[in-house]
């Protein structure tokens, strides 16, 4: 593959630096993509003329939510391209910039490691960069995570790149480890992989990392759950482990490396993926095993004190929780408390809009993950909310309420999305039905009241 990055300055520079790149791909039979936003798309398509037909324009926000998703979106391009007979994938990424929060070090790993990834696929990646809007840092990584550099000015090879050591967490053999062991699957076939999911998600959200490396770290682990699968025949365990100072989730099976076929060389689609999100992979080949592992982080301050107030308002109600209850589950001195929060009205209003948005966000990672088609989305929300409760009653319970406005939107966006005649009327109906079932499911502590109105559920959506 050859990977280059274009540092441009304006829209007029963008089409005249693509545009060539284009019409040789398309000249030249390739399979061509455009990354980019709706903005330069239409500039492209109106500069390419009779030729925009043959160019495939991707919006980046359907492409570029977090690494992971990147590298499977572009693997994908690449293999049907193969299957295909087209000779050469041509293709332009606008990737930062989409969503920073998923982190720069992220992205810039990415794009160093994406190299490897796809060094044996016929493929020309240009990566363009618009130093008018994006920080100095990110366009000085553009040159130390690629080969060869365009500009207004020319193109030629980056030195910054040749100096640079490759970037991405390291690989190193695994060693004996020993812990508390938080959860464990085991996979039989294809038809299980879901269990992966389950296994990694409610642990890695305790250890408070983000939902973007959450979903990526799920993608690496079920990468590979089917690639041993496939490869070996033989079963495969996915377990969570908590030791001294790091955590990790671990995907071993009986097998030994490279038996039946099966091949984890550095290039992997999980490994890669794990290389850009994790402190460190752990690989061991007799028996196979590849660990995923972040460094342990304590953390800070207010993050205790939020998360002693979410444990105490869970189990007792906000108003029945005292500012010395929290000081003390939190472990802090009463100044640490007011230097964070000027009162308990501060910390409360503060704790819902955090619990509100990382909740909204846990959901709609979780109904989306697991139900691509827009109709299927609103049963399955009511599979994760009786998996919530099953998790966690009363936190479970007490995030909807402190939610409920976000998931009445959510509803709205799923019913539009599902093509009923009246949305804002079936998501009305809809909360009615959640808030039922998760009161009855917080009473009962079962998820039986979900999985009722999930099917009550999907009698309202086929009525309307």
């Amino acid at each position: 593959m050859i990977h280059e990055a274009f540092i441009y300055c304006s829209a007029d520079e963008y089409v005249c630096g693509v545009l060539p790149f284009l019409r040789e791909g398309v000249d030249a039979g390739e399979s061509v993509v455009a990354v980019t936003t709706p903005r330069l798309a239409e500039l492209l398509r109106h500069a390419l003329g009779s030729d925009a037909p043959a160019v495939a324009f991707v919006d980046p926000a359907d492409v570029y939510e977090r690494p992971g998703k990147a590298l499977l979106a572009w693997l994908e391009t690449f293999d049907d391209a193969v299957r295909r007979g087209t000779p050469r994938v041509r293709g332009v990424g606008d990737a930062l910039g989409v969503d920073p929060a998923v982190g720069h070090r992220r992205w810039m790993r990415y794009e160093s490691l994406m190299n490897r990834a796809f060094a044996d696929r016929p493929a020309w990646v240009l990566c363009t960069y618009d130093a008018s809007v994006l920080p100095p840092e990110v366009i000085a990584q553009a040159r130390l995570t690629h080969p060869t550099v365009r500009t207004a000015a020319g193109r030629g090879p980056s030195p910054e790149h040749f100096a640079a050591p490759e970037l991405g967490a390291v690989i190193a053999p695994a060693e004996e480890i020993t812990g508390d062991e938080l959860t464990r699957v085991t996979v039989f076939d294809e038809s299980e992989l879901s269990e992966v999911r389950r296994a990694i998600v409610r642990p890695a959200r305790a250890l408070q990392l983000r939902m973007a490396v959450i979903q990526d770290l799920v993608l690496a682990a079920r990468e590979l759950t089917a690639a041993t699968l496939a490869g070996t025949g033989q079963p495969v365990t996915v377990r969570t482990v908590r030791t001294a100072d790091e955590w990790l989730c671990e995907v071993s099976s009986d097998a030994e490396l490279g038996s039946g076929g099966a091949s984890f060389a550095a290039g992997n689609l999980a490994l890669t993926i794990g290389r850009i999100i994790c402190d460190r992979v752990d690989v061991a080949d007799r028996p196979f095993a590849v660990r995923f592992v972040f460094a342990a982080r304590r953390p800070d301050p207010r993050e205790r004190i939020l998360a002693a107030a979410g444990e105490l308002f869970g189990a007792r109600g906000a108003r029945a929780t005292t500012v010395d209850a929290i000081i003390a589950r939190a472990g802090v001195a009463k100044a640490t408390f007011y230097s964070h929060f000027q009162s308990k009205d501060g910390l409360v209003t503060t704790w819902i809009g955090q619990a509100s948005a990382d909740w909204r966000e846990w959901l709609r990672s979780e109904v989306e993950a697991r139900a691509p088609a827009a109709p299927d989305r609103i049963a399955i929300l009511f599979e994760v909310l009786g998996e919530s409760i099953a998790d966690d009653v009363s936190h479970g319970a007490h995030a909807l309420r402190v939610a409920e406005a976000a998931v009445e939107a959510y509803l709205r966006e799923l019913a539009g999305a599902a093509g009923v005649a009246d949305p804002d009327l079936l998501a009305r109906q809809l909360l009615l039905i959640v808030q039922g079932a998760m009161a009855q499911a917080a009473q009962s502590g079962s998820d039986e009241p979900t999985r009722t109105a999930a099917a009550v559920a999907r009698t309202l959506v086929a009525s309307a």
